[in-house]
């Protein structure tokens, strides 16, 4: 279940506390409704710290989606208030922990808050993704504001719910448009505009990986079928060196539907030796397949040999063998019997039609092959095309490294000045290192953070929000870092900080805002409209990329 704002370009975000709370108080379709929210945490209740993907998850999470932790439990519905709970993943027991059976109510020590573990996850879940090795409750009770209620400013929640059975997705659609209407009209200040968007779960999952995964399965397909045309175009020849004994069967008294059965067992005891030895060799580097698969590719790690897969190669050699077999059988199942008795009656005029059926699969397969070609060529145009666009910065001998701080030890002032500021000039003196910078999220790693820009001598169209813009916050040298270059005005320095913070802008920002202009002599200021835990980087600006809807400059 996502958020949508139209004005904001956002078609899939997260929502509130609050929303939630009544997304699931007030709706009728759904007999479940969890909502979890990822952030990484630093384990710490051993001698060496690691960093784990973990998770806040609502009561009915392990419930919605079917897992019962074994052994322990999970949580229960007066569990979410208080948090301090946790469930450990199958992988996180046995690795770190070296699968102690007395595990369940011990504590673990996560951002030095203790947790304690009350079950272990079955063998093989990963949910949200393979990262996530810790799941905690909630401490609801902190999303409260000061008059009681639940907080709708911060958009971190994401949120599962299972349908009702026999309500349908444009049933349960309907019902939630009008729940984020009337919530719209109760909440003007932070519901304003937003809407609720399903999209079932293996959609969500999977949806984007389908084109390309099926266009895979065309290219195997094409595959296939060179090679039974060819096959078949072998069987074609090999029934013209049997004519003899097809007309010394047929004389002795073989009918032709018999000397077609014949040859189709044949046919499908050579596609299911084919079809064992593709299992063979699937069953042998399917391993090494998915370890150099890409790590985009959703659910790679459950890609293995099953049942499914064993059904589908027979059905496939049974389908294959059968008709790419068939010509072949009715060609070899009626010979001349007067001419092929004969000494060299494999030279007669009676095998004219048999080869014109071999030219054709010859002629097919080459179509076939053509075809493939095409599109492999088409296919490595466009990847040397992708390899060759400019990102905008040079990711060569750049390295990257993830470091999530407590909030509870680190403010973000604290965190500025006793830790990222001192991490940031060790790690810039060591040996063969150029050039160091931090920023909130890594280029092109899709997390981002909006913002409502609020630009002097400019005004929104009448019932259009104010133009928005993602951001990120980075460090004084980043932009050197990245190899960034700048078309006007300079990096951040050192004495700028978030009491008077500059802001670098991009190009198209820059010309959508100011066409005519050069924007280094103008003041704007913003807001933030989407609020993340702030990751206590100590930074001096805000570096936005242009998400413009509904405005336009007067």
């Amino acid at each position: 279940m996502w958020e949508t704002s139209p004005k904001l370009g956002l078609e899939r975000d997260l929502t509130s506390t609050g929303n939630f709370i009544d997304w699931r108080k007030h709706n009728q379709v759904f007999t479940q409704m969890a909502s979890l929210r990822l952030w990484n945490g630093n384990l710490t209740s051993s001698d060496e710290p690691e960093r784990v993907g973990s998770a806040y998850v609502t009561a009915d999470f392990f419930q919605l989606l079917g897992i019962k932790p074994a052994p322990g439990r999970a949580f229960l519905p007066p569990e979410e208030k208080e948090g301090g709970l946790v469930v450990v993943s199958h992988g996180l027991w046995q690795r770190r922990f070296g699968s102690d059976p007395n595990f369940v109510g011990k504590t673990l020590l996560v951002n030095h808050r203790s947790f304690t573990v009350i079950g272990i996850a079955p063998f093989g879940f990963q949910f949200p993704d393979k990262q996530t090795e810790l799941w905690m409750n909630p401490m609801l009770s902190a999303a409260m504001n000061s008059d009681g209620a639940f907080s709708r400013e911060n958009h971190e929640e994401k949120v599962i719910a299972r349908l009702k059975p026999g309500v349908t997705l444009a049933q349960a659609q309907a019902e939630m448009d009008i729940l984020a209407r009337n919530l719209e009209q109760q909440y003007p200040n932070t519901n304003a505009g937003r809407g609720i968007k399903l999209v079932p779960l293996l959609e969500q999952e999977v949806g984007d990986m389908r084109p390309v995964l099926r266009l895979l399965l065309g290219v195997v397909g094409f595959v296939l079928l060179i090679a039974c045309v060819n096959v078949a175009n072998l069987l074609l020849a090999r029934a013209a060196t049997r004519q003899k004994e097809m007309a010394i069967r047929a004389a002795l008294g073989a009918g032709r539907w018999r000397v077609v059965r014949q040859l189709l067992t044949e046919s499908l005891l050579l596609a299911l030796a084919g079809g064992g030895c593709g299992l063979l060799l699937a069953r042998w580097s399917v391993a090494a397949l998915v370890a150099a698969a890409p790590s985009a590719i959703p659910r790679v790690q459950a890609i293995t040999l099953n049942g499914r897969v064993l059904g589908f190669a027979l059905a496939i050699s049974l389908l294959t063998g059968v008709l790419f077999g068939l010509v072949p059988a009715f060609a070899a199942s009626k010979p001349d019997l007067t001419t092929a008795l004969k000494e060299g009656g494999l030279k007669t005029a009676g095998s004219q039609s048999r080869n014109r059926v071999r030219h054709l699969l010859v002629m097919a397969e080459v179509a076939l092959t053509l075809v493939l070609l095409v599109g492999a060529g088409l296919m490595i145009k466009s990847f040397l095309r992708l390899r060759g666009v400019d990102p905008g910065f040079d990711p060569h001998h750049v390295l990257t490294m993830q470091i999530t701080l407590p909030v509870r030890r680190y403010s973000p002032f604290v965190a500025g000045q006793n830790f990222w500021q001192p991490l940031l000039e060790r790690l810039e003196k060591l040996p063969g290192v150029q050039a160091v910078g931090a920023a909130s999220s890594p280029p092109l790693s899709g997390e981002r953070e909006i913002t409502r820009l609020v630009v002097k001598g400019h005004q929104a169209e009448p019932g259009a929000a104010s133009p928005a813009a993602s951001l990120q916050e980075v460090s004084p040298g980043y932009f050197r870092m990245m190899g960034i270059p700048l078309r006007a005005g300079r990096e951040f320095i050192e004495r700028e900080n978030h009491q008077a913070p500059g802001i670098i802008i991009n190009e198209e920002l820059a010309r959508r805002l100011w066409p005519d202009e050069n924007p280094s002599a103008r003041n704007s200021s913003w807001e933030r409209i989407r609020n993340r835990r702030s990751r206590g980087i100590p930074l001096s600006a805000w570096s936005a990329t242009s998400s413009m809807r509904g405005w336009t400059p007067n």
